[in-house]
């Protein structure tokens, strides 16, 4: 991620440089292309260029064998929401359709995944309400303080890995500290299932490289991929969690180490209200971070 910062800062030097002198913009869209070109190149050449083609052998054996293991695990869902907005003493209520991935976490067919699709709206509602912009005395939004968002699931379709077959599915809990949710296949007839096994997570290091793997949309196929993120940072309070950056970001899906074992799934957290220069709206925002398994 170090390569682009130079990057970004040369664009905006080329767009106050045209701000400035009332040149057209036809510089800074052909220096963009150019720089995002050189960017690319300069990405791709820091991959690893140490790395032996033996090393290189062994990185590709990984994760196509990642892949191949843990792929099986991941399932997509199609979620029909009842949504009820409450704003100013008025109610809305529509449904919404929303997509989600989980991993299979037992036999029997219970899975897991990030809770945003259910909770997430009210936890949106929360945190605005808590940052003032819901309404009320001092708010600026002057509606009362009522500013409410619900979503109550009304169907849970379950796709089944390497068919063409749905099933229903039921949510069970969700755990608003973990922010993850858990749904239930309603029947696993005839299915072999995949289970990811928390019981005997991995230790964690900083500096380690950790892998996660995800399905892509339906429109392709629900085709398997992985991403890599490098473990920054290890937060204790409010929890035990760890700082990750780099591109998988699925939230309530596990990342695995270069073992394959898995280590935890990213869960949003939110930010204490106490947060540094934040006040009051730095507890109304999140950030992902790894919690551990």
């Amino acid at each position: 991620m170090n390569a682009i910062i130079p990057v970004l800062y040369f664009l905006q030097r080329i767009e106050h440089y045209e701000r400035d002198t009332m040149r057209t913009p036809s510089l800074y869209a052909t220096a963009s292309i150019v720089i995002l070109a050189i960017s690319s190149m300069t990405l791709q050449s820091f991959a690893d260029p140490t790395a032996t083609p033996n090393e290189n052998e062994s990185d590709q054996a990984y994760y196509q064998g990642l892949i191949k293991d843990r792929a099986p695990s991941i399932m997509s869902m199609k979620i029909l929401l009842q949504v009820q907005i409450t704003a100013m003493g008025n109610t809305d209520e529509r449904e919404v359709n929303v997509d989600g991935n989980a991993v299979v976490v037992s036999k029997d067919g219970l899975l897991m995944m990030s809770s945003d699709a259910f909770n997430g709206p009210q936890r949106m509602s929360q945190r605005m309400r808590r940052g003032g912009r819901g309404g009320g005395r001092g708010g600026g939004g002057g509606g009362g303080g009522d500013f409410d968002v619900v979503a109550e699931p009304l169907e849970i379709n379950i796709s089944i890995p390497g068919t063409e077959e749905e099933r229903e599915g039921t949510l069970i809990a969700t755990d608003s500290k973990l922010n993850v949710a858990f749904v239930k296949l309603d029947d696993t007839t005839g299915l072999e299932l995949h289970p990811v096994q928390f019981t005997n997570a991995a230790s964690i290091e900083i500096g380690e490289e950790l892998t996660g793997v995800d399905l892509e949309p339906a429109g392709f196929d629900y085709a398997p991929y992985f991403e890599t993120v490098r473990v920054t940072g290890h937060i204790h309070q409010p929890r035990d969690m760890w700082r990750v950056s780099g591109g998988f970001g699925q939230r309530g899906l596990p990342l695995f180490n270069r073992d394959g074992h898995p280590v935890g799934v990213l869960s949003p957290q939110e930010m204490p209200n106490d947060s540094a220069g934040g006040g009051n709206f730095a507890g109304g925002q999140e950030r992902t971070f790894l919690i551990p398994g």
